[in-house]
């Protein structure tokens, strides 16, 4: 099981959502033209998010940012 998740939201709504679910972010970054990559400490948690954001999640091929993953 992965734990990234690309999802169809501003980086943001994923911040509040991964703070108000309690999970641990390894990084995050956004995404062109749009979304957010993110990168769970635990596979569990990732799957959790996926659940959340559910029918926003991006498959296949995307465009990660030019600026570097932010370390949380």
């Amino acid at each position: 099981m992965s734990r990234v998740v690309n999802i169809d939201a501003a980086m943001q709504q994923v911040l509040a959502t991964c703070a108000q679910q309690q999970v641990r972010i390894s990084a995050i970054e956004p995404m062109a033209p749009r979304g957010t990559h993110l990168v769970l400490a635990r596979a569990e948690d990732a799957e959790r998010i996926r659940q959340l954001f559910q029918g926003r999640l991006l498959d296949g091929a995307v465009t990660r940012g030019q600026r570097p993953a932010r370390r949380i």
